[in-house]
């Protein structure tokens, strides 16, 4: 079960739909295989640096003690090393192993080769001062070596000393911006860009490129790369464009340039500017002919009869929803989509109140991706989308009319710790204590966390614990009862555990009592050192407002929408339960059947509750109902007969 305890002693949490990988914590280490410039194959050590067995156990001891060395092999590493401290996989007598030096303590060999972009003076020493021995033209030179840290700088514009061979000269030096120590490779291949600034001269580094001092923006184009200009802290693009060649920052999304026929199953957008995806016009089934798709999708670039654009598969209409019949009355109002996409919005809404009903539902799969519910609206706009929030809506069932609704809105939530002295505390007080493992709590102290507030019942000597819902309970010190109330009538008596009793002058309760009267639970955490002190609240609603009799019987039912996810797991005995009688009659018997929801999130689940109660008179028009939460009354009203 996961758990983890809440740096927040109070959280109010709506349900919400999470992959369980969304739990996990740890740190994310991105390293990759060396590559020329960016990732040295090997490193010099300049000072005594730990290592680890694995990035997670970092924190613990060093797995060992690297010396000051040359040729360090490396395996893998982070792309900005030569900024500040990162990570490297290293090759070891010890097998593989993690290391996190400072910059300033590693250094590195040169590039064998780099690329010269202006006219570069040469000088037979490391000195300025000197009269240059000669300039060079662009080109790409042989290097042989380098000032010590020659990658190292907190200014990409400083100057650093790299020595090169020449065919006439020797070998002389240069100088040249730390950010400019790179090379050009030959790059043959085709990217789309959706608004991408170009450059005829390449910036130091792209933190000085201006969009502003562009020479022209590639807007939803697809241009061809000749050039990739490789340093240790970045990439660069050459393009061949419209106007000529220029420089980007960004490789863009790798596109194939060949003819494919696509077979278009549904309905489909096509997007004249993958930028602008909610403007399109729709293609019905048919095969078009592509001239180029992106590389890592489903997504081609075709001409129809209807124009030029873009077309994604996975944005077509689904062939694989599957069919639901649902009247919903909509608790707000709702945007409608073409398309089960957020991509796609129409400039429809439907208003708060409107009763719609679903024909098909369809679900992409993914833990993040919402459901969405395909409905015709009754102004005879044709075929939409949309979500739904069963917080808010009203869902009817095929065949079925509830008398009530009750729907999940919230858990309210308390990390209480259990102290080395059992005391229970949370926001900085003590609410409690443990006696022998079991959790007792001051009710002054307990029940305003929930909203509940403590007065005189009667002048009798008992205390009555109010709910601004019009919900109360009374109750008195050595008494093993409660009495329950609903706008100040008198409901049922209850039985406790235990008898409440005064400590230190507080009025205490036994845990399970306070969860039946307050309708919270309980659920331990981090072997018993904390808890928490939760109840889920719900929204309820009146729903077909009637009961049906059955010989002598009445029954009613409820709906019930449920959460199903953790970390909090409440006593099953406080889940929703509606209770029906006649006038002061016998309490119904109640059962609950779980609903077949897969047209929902998989965080909700669906139940019909069923009450049946004896009729004292058969010729009665008139039930109450109620629905409780433990002993908690949380909604009561007559029913009538159908």
């Amino acid at each position: 079960m996961w758990k983890k305890a809440l740096l927040a002693a109070s959280l109010l949490l709506p349900l919400t739909c999470a992959p369980a990988e969304a739990a996990k914590v740890g740190p994310l280490i991105k390293v990759v295989e060396p590559e020329p410039m960016r990732i040295p194959s090997t490193i010099h050590l300049l000072a005594k640096t730990p290592m680890y067995k694995d990035v997670d156990t970092a924190a613990a001891p060093a797995d060992g003690l690297l010396a000051p060395q040359h040729d360090v092999i490396v395996l893998g590493g982070q792309y900005d090393w030569a900024r500040g401290r990162s990570w490297w996989k290293i090759q070891t007598w010890l097998g593989e192993r993690w290391i996190s030096p400072e910059p300033w303590n590693v250094d590195v060999p040169p590039p064998t080769k780099l690329t010269l972009l202006d006219l570069t003076p040469l000088y037979a020493a490391r000195d300025a001062s000197l009269p240059p021995s000669a300039e060079l033209t662009p080109q790409e030179v042989q290097v042989v070596d380098a000032e010590k840290q020659w990658f190292y700088s907190n200014d990409p514009n400083e100057k650093k000393w790299i020595k090169i061979r020449t065919t006439w000269l020797g070998d002389q030096w240069l100088q040249l911006p730390v950010g400019q120590i790179g090379n050009i490779k030959p790059l043959d291949t085709y990217a789309y860009y959706g608004g991408e600034p170009v450059y005829s001269r390449l910036p130091a580094n792209r933190y000085q490129m201006n969009p502003e001092d562009s020479d022209l923006r590639l807007e939803n184009e697809t241009v061809h790369l000749i050039g990739e200009y490789v340093t240790v802290y970045d990439h660069f693009y050459l393009t061949e464009t419209k106007a000529g060649r220029g420089w980007v920052a960004n490789r863009g999304a790798e596109a194939i340039r060949r003819t494919e026929n696509v077979a278009i199953q549904s309905d489909t957008p096509l997007i004249p500017d993958l930028t602008r995806p909610n403007v399109y016009t729709v293609l019905q089934p048919q095969t078009v002919q592509s001239f180029e798709r992106l590389a890592d999708e489903e997504t081609y670039h075709v001409r129809t009869p209807q124009g030029e654009g873009w077309i994604r598969t996975a944005y077509a209409e689904p062939t694989d929803a599957k069919p639901i019949s649902l009247t919903v009355k909509l608790g707000s109002e709702r945007g409608l989509n073409r398309f089960p996409f957020a991509l796609f919005p129409l400039d429809r809404t439907l208003p708060a109140g409107e009763t719609i009903r679903t024909t098909a539902y369809y679900w992409k799969g993914d833990p993040w991706e919402p459901y969405w519910y395909q409905v015709e609206p009754a102004d005879g706009s044709g075929k939409a989308w949309l979500q739904l929030d069963p917080r808010v809506d009203r869902i009817d069932l095929p065949g079925e009319a509830p008398a009530a609704y009750a729907a999940f809105q919230q858990t309210q939530a308390y990390t209480i710790a259990a102290g080395p002295d059992a005391t229970l505390r949370t926001q900085g007080k003590t609410v409690g204590y443990l006696k022998d493992g079991v959790p007792y709590f001051a009710l002054e102290e307990a029940a305003p966390l929930f909203n509940f507030e403590l007065g005189e019942a009667d002048g009798l000597g008992r205390v009555e614990v109010r709910h601004p819902s019009g919900y109360s309970f009374v109750l008195q010190p050595g008494q093993t009862q409660a009495e329950t109330r609903w706008n100040g009538h008198v409901e049922e008596t209850v039985p406790l555990l235990e008898k409440p009793t005064i400590r230190d002058g507080q009025l205490i309760l036994q845990g399970d009592d306070l969860g039946l009267l307050l309708g919270t639970s309980i659920d331990w955490f981090e072997s018993r050192q904390y808890l928490y002190l939760f109840t889920d609240q719900y929204r309820i609603d009146t729903g077909s407002g009637t009961f049906h009799t059955d010989g002598n019987r009445a029954h009613a039912t409820m709906l019930l929408l449920y959460r199903s996810v953790q970390p909090y797991e409440p006593n099953p005995a406080l889940a929703p339960k509606l209770v029906v009688r006649q006038g002061s009659g016998e309490a119904s018997t109640s059962n609950a059947r779980t609903v077949d929801s897969g047209w929902l999130p998989p965080s909700w689940k669906l139940a019909l509750h069923t009450a049946s109660a004896p009729q004292m008179n058969a010729s009665a028009d008139s039930l109450s109902a109620t629905v409780t939460l433990g002993a908690r009354i949380l909604w009561k009203r007559d029913l009538s007969a159908k």
